[in-house]
């Protein structure tokens, strides 16, 4: 897997100074990126960059803000990249009729959901989230959009507002260490914890309470306290 970090060309303005994306994905030459510009008549000066500069890939950085939570791009969209999942024009035709015209994906996060550009109409340049789940909202018309929302004013700000996924499986610094509870059951101090046959057996060799052990103690003294028959007159 390829690391790319966007340089500084002269036909680039800087947009992604610094930005780091991981892709497999060979450059977009300047005629397929220009013709999909041609197909929608607009494209944003960034979004054409970072298709010349990245073309798609994993970002390094991929959290961002949904309404009151997040979600994570789990990769941009290029152009002839070889895989159909993650290529513009495959993903086009996926969502032809799913999506409102004026829109083509960007990026999907890893469920399936997706991140749309407008390239018209009075939000051209406007990033959006579509949710699946929620698909169902539009009674087959896109354009209503119930199952979107916005998440950037831009292209640009959206990849440059990206932040570091936490480590799950991390715990924090300052999170207390995990104590082992001891049993607090009324059955005793062993509840909780499984008794081997061994120790859930009774002994053969002592008494047990369980066997009467203590009755068979009391009348053993009770017979020692007894006089013993015909004793001395």
């Amino acid at each position: 897997m390829k690391t790319r970090s966007s340089g500084t060309p002269s036909e680039h303005t800087g947009a992604f100074q610094g930005v780091e994306v991981l892709s497999k994905s060979p450059p977009a030459g300047a005629r397929r990126v220009d013709a999909l510009k041609a197909r929608f008549g607009w494209l944003p000066p960034e979004y054409r960059e970072f298709l010349l500069e990245f073309n798609g890939g994993k970002p390094a950085a991929p959290r961002f803000r949904v309404g009151n939570g997040w979600s994570r791009i789990h990769y941009f969209y290029g152009l002839g990249t070889g895989f159909a999942y993650s290529d513009i024009e495959e993903g086009l035709v996926t969502f032809a009729g799913r999506i409102p015209e004026r829109m083509i994906p960007v990026a999907a996060d890893p469920g399936g959901n997706q991140l749309l550009l407008s390239l018209a109409g009075e939000d051209r340049g406007i990033v959006y989230f579509w949710d699946h789940e929620e698909e169902y909202r539009n009674d087959d018309e896109p354009e209503r959009m119930l199952n979107v929302r916005r998440v950037a004013g831009s292209f640009a700000d959206l990849v440059r507002g990206l932040t570091p996924a936490p480590d799950a499986m991390a715990a924090p610094a300052d999170a207390p260490a995990v104590q082992r509870r001891e049993p607090t059951s009324k059955r005793g101090p062993a509840a909780g914890r499984k008794r081997s046959a061994r120790e859930a057996a009774p002994s053969a060799r002592e008494p047990s309470r369980a066997r009467g052990g203590s009755r068979g103690q009391a009348k053993l003294a009770g017979a020692q306290r007894q006089p013993k028959r015909g004793g001395a007159k």
